[in-house]
């Protein structure tokens, strides 16, 4: 009996090809972000991890953890970090300190968060 002469086989490995090929995706969120001119400067990066870094000039370097679902993005700002031991890369704690949520526009090149009756938007760095 051939392998792939079973429909189920074959409907199986599609799916499976499928399901892994979505659960790679990248989130659009990833990358570096910036405020534009005008301001203190600030910069955000967000890593594949669900890590990353905000940086502002009035402000120490500020750990960041965050997701992204249909393009709303949730920040967990500050917290301080935590280490694995000797020479292990500190992580931000997820769950700690402030939490902002941020929409992406629908060509994913600009953020929208809101910080009560202010907004502030940042532009994804090429």
């Amino acid at each position: 009996m051939r392998l792939f002469s079973n429909p189920f086989v074959v409907f199986t490995a599609v799916l499976f090809a499928v399901l892994a090929g979505g659960c790679s995706r990248v989130s659009p969120a990833v990358g570096t972000w910036s405020l534009p001119a005008g301001g203190s400067p600030a910069t955000l990066e967000l890593r594949e991890d669900g890590t990353g870094t905000l940086r502002m000039a009035v402000l120490p370097e500020q750990p960041v953890s965050w997701t992204e679902e249909d393009g709303t993005v949730t920040l967990q700002l500050g917290g301080g970090t935590q280490t694995g031991g000797s020479g292990a890369a500190p992580k931000a704690r997820p769950g700690v300190g402030t939490a902002l949520t941020g929409a992406l526009s629908e060509d994913k090149k600009s953020m929208t968060i809101a910080l009560g009756p202010t907004t502030l938007t940042l532009q994804k760095q090429e």
